[in-house]
């Protein structure tokens, strides 16, 4: 596994950026939903 870590970094890290950036679009749909809904 670190192996493949130190080969391929730059993948790791966009795989990290994806991940955060997925969190960040699911956070603000369920905003944007739950705000639709109460208001």
């Amino acid at each position: 596994m670190s192996s493949i870590a130190n080969r391929y970094p730059v993948h790791l890290k966009a795989l990290i950026y994806a991940f955060i950036a997925l969190w960040v679009v699911m956070a603000a749909f369920l905003f944007w939903t739950c705000g639709d809904h109460l208001g």
